[in-house]
């Protein structure tokens, strides 16, 4: 079960990468330091677009986020729902029934009253 609280209060830290991979923002000794940290070789004269492109053929490989490395730890799998489709997420689906008894409940009772 999901402690919604405790996971909310965590999420940013949780769904950021573990290592954290260069970008088009990062400098260019930036890129150049992470590609030597992973053994990666490169010219030295290589202009940043061409270190970033080093750098995207071999990001899968660190492109991990914390949340995976500990449910990993832990033999568990992380299921993502895909962004924007709340019917396909459980506990949307949920709560959809609870405000649809909430509801039913204050219609009978507030006809009730009348």
């Amino acid at each position: 079960i999901l402690n919604v609280y405790k996971y909310e209060t965590q999420k940013k830290s949780l769904t950021t990468a573990a290592d954290d991979v260069p970008t088009n923002a990062s400098r260019k000794l930036d890129i150049q330091n992470w590609l030597r940290s992973k053994n990666i070789s490169f010219h030295e004269s290589l202009l940043k677009v061409e270190l970033l492109q080093i750098v995207n053929e071999h990001k899968a490989e660190y492109n991990k986020y914390r949340i995976d490395e500990m449910a990993k730890e832990k033999n568990k799998l992380v299921l993502r729902l895909p962004l924007y489709h709340c019917e396909l997420n459980p506990t949307e689906l949920v709560w959809a029934e609870i405000k649809n008894a909430v509801a039913e409940k204050k219609t009978i009772r507030s006809s009730l009253l009348m």
